[in-house]
């Protein structure tokens, strides 16, 4: 029954304990609450039956966290009971490291000595690194074998940059490493065989050589990937050739972020797509890519160049939401070639160096009414302007969806001789001002 315990020493309690009819299912519930495992030891202290219901349950006990400014031996003491009580599961382990300890300190070199007899049986490691602390000294004292990881995060804050001391042949070469999160690590390190890579790529890490290799290395398995950085510190290439394609089969969610990335992505063909977002991947060369997405259910196109525009309807049956800031001519080229039956939302903004003049507006107008008819489940349409270049302040109209779609029945929205001009907006739609 759910309500017995473990333990029948449990038995022993007072009738009147109010703990003594909690569920062991209930109880492991709070424990899912903590960050830790070391943060459950003073549950222990609450009753007996808390007592042995936890002691009696391993996987409460493999979430290990090692990040004390200050360790001392009773931090130590802790990791090792829990390492203990969690008996032979898998562990999800979390080092940090921001103050620059000294390796050789006592209690430090401890905790991390039992972190490392344990690290076959780690699935899931964090390590983060800041201020004055090394990363590569952190990774020399856990690169040893790890068969069961499946999970590595590595966040780099460090100001130290000695990645080029040596490799990590423990960590990264990981037989079932499939998810890597990481934060300016240098690319050559990143692994084969990924089916997710989420990596912050701001600092001088590589050229975009480097993250094109990247990808293709690891396109038969990828399900996510997600790049962001800044341009400025990314050097462009045009490492592809115009009439390679290359094939992502498993890419389900796709993020390109201030990473020039376009050379790629103009002959990339994922057909299991799910979310796509690009902004800022410098200039793009077709939009080959939007003609074979069945499963696409978002888009976001943001502040990039494209060599020629869509010259063919983008059916795009699953879509139901769409982002767009370009140039006025591609973003109402993608407007009116855009066929997504099942449309629910879309966002048309321009940057604070677009400034629409008269003819613009009514080209714009055409694309709206277009994107309109052709959409016959939108419900939500908006229209955005960035007022200052500095400030990011974003300022939304919504487009009265029901009274477009009146004018299109009336025939007052011809596209060959338009009667209205854009940007529709309502007061009603008004949004305030928001900072992007």
């Amino acid at each position: 029954m759910p309500s017995q315990t473990p333990n029948t020493k449990s038995h022993s309690l007072a009738p009147e304990d109010p703990f003594a009819v909690l569920p062991p299912e209930l109880l492991q519930a709070f424990t899912l609450h903590l960050d830790d495992s070391p943060a459950l030891l003073p549950l222990l202290l609450v009753s007996r039956y808390w007592y042995y219901s936890l002691i009696d349950t391993p996987l409460v006990w493999t979430r290990l966290t090692w990040a004390h400014k200050a360790p001392r031996d009773a931090a130590v003491r802790r990791l090792e009971r829990c390492i203990r009580l969690s008996g032979a599961a898998p562990l999800a382990v979390r080092v940090a490291d921001g103050y620059g300890m000294h390796y050789a300190a006592t209690a430090h070199a401890t905790g991390l000595y039992r972190l490392r007899a344990q690290m076959h049986r780690v699935m899931s490691l964090q390590l983060d690194v800041a201020g004055d602390a090394s990363m590569y000294n952190l990774l020399r004292q856990l690169d040893v074998p790890v068969p069961l990881l499946r999970r590595l995060c590595v966040w780099n804050a460090s100001r130290q940059s000695d990645f080029a001391v040596g490799p990590m042949p423990g960590l990264l070469s990981a037989p079932n490493l499939k998810m890597l999160l990481a934060s300016n690590l240098p690319l050559e390190f990143v692994p084969a065989d990924l089916t997710l890579l989420k990596a912050d790529v701001s600092s001088d890490v590589g050229g975009s050589q480097q993250l094109e290799a990247v990808m293709l290395r690891n396109a038969n398995t990828l399900e996510s990937l997600r790049f962001t950085g800044s341009p400025k510190n990314i050097a462009d290439s045009q490492l592809l050739g115009t009439g390679c394609t290359y094939n992502f089969p498993a890419l389900r969610d796709l993020e390109v972020r201030g990473v020039p990335l376009g050379s790629l992505l103009g002959h990339m063909r994922a057909p299991s797509l799910i979310t796509l977002s690009i902004a800022d991947v410098g200039t793009l060369a077709s939009f080959d890519l939007l003609h074979s997405l069945p499963c696409l259910e978002r888009l976001d196109v943001m502040d990039f160049a494209l060599e020629s525009n869509p010259s063919r309807q983008l059916h795009l049956p699953k879509l139901r939401r769409i982002s767009v800031r370009l140039g006025i001519s591609t973003t109402c080229n993608i407007l009116t070639q855009v066929r997504a039956p099942l449309l629910e939302l879309a966002s048309i903004e321009f940057g604070p160096g677009v400034d629409p003049n008269a003819d613009d507006n009514e080209t714009l107008h055409h694309a709206m009414v277009a994107l309109v008819a052709s959409s016959p489940v939108l419900t939500t349409l908006w229209y955005a302007k960035v007022t200052g270049k500095r400030t990011g302040v974003v300022t939304r109209w919504e487009v009265d969806v029901d009274e477009f779609r009146e004018h299109i029945r009336a025939g007052d929205c011809d596209a060959r001789e338009p009667r209205h001009h854009p940007p529709p907006t309502r007061p009603r739609g008004l949004s305030h001002a928001q900072s992007a």
